[in-house]
């Protein structure tokens, strides 16, 4: 099973573009496994910025649950997922 096939394309798309943009990494090092500490852009402090971001883009409001519950692309994804309850985001 590949990993993004649970995953809502648009989020998972827009995630994608964000963490690139926020980390200035390249599309081709990016993965869902991409995480906190496992790429070296990618420490606490811009996980922080990467959180910012996401609630900037989505319209959430940063939560110690969703630090604690986004360490990885794939955990983001999932959380927005389940966040996000209409479907939509800015």
């Amino acid at each position: 099973m590949n990993a993004n096939e649970s995953l809502s394309p648009n989020i998972a798309e827009s995630v994608k573009e964000l963490i690139c943009s926020v980390l200035e990494i390249p599309p081709s090092s990016y993965s869902t496994n991409l995480g906190i500490n496992k790429h070296p852009r990618w420490d606490s402090l811009s996980h922080v910025h990467v959180l910012l971001s996401l609630e900037e883009r989505f319209g959430l409001s940063l939560t110690e649950e969703m630090y604690e519950h986004t360490q990885t692309v794939k955990d983001i994804t999932v959380y927005l997922e389940d966040h996000l309850s209409d479907g939509t985001h800015n």
